[in-house]
């Protein structure tokens, strides 16, 4: 694979990544109480909400490391 390749890979993958705000820090901020612990009852709340977050952070956690995988590829084959 040539290094244009290597580069039009990366690219690619990196396009995959979403461009996000994951709301899952944000709803571990709605979660607690006053004294910044865990509010069970708030999570039980929020439930239907959690699960797509965690949803969420799970797809750019994975199109995060498709990205890294090109990234290494490109580094690996330059130190060839």
């Amino acid at each position: 694979m040539s290094a244009q390749e290597d580069i039009e890979k990366f690219l690619r993958a990196l396009s995959r990544v979403p461009e996000t705000k994951l709301t899952l820090l944000d709803l571990a901020r709605k979660c607690v109480d006053d004294d910044g612990k865990l509010d069970y009852s708030k999570v039980r709340n929020n439930q239907a909400e959690i699960n797509l977050a965690i949803a969420q952070a799970q797809i750019y956690g994975a199109t995060t490391a498709q990205a890294v995988v090109a990234l290494r590829s490109i580094r690996s084959r330059k130190e060839e």
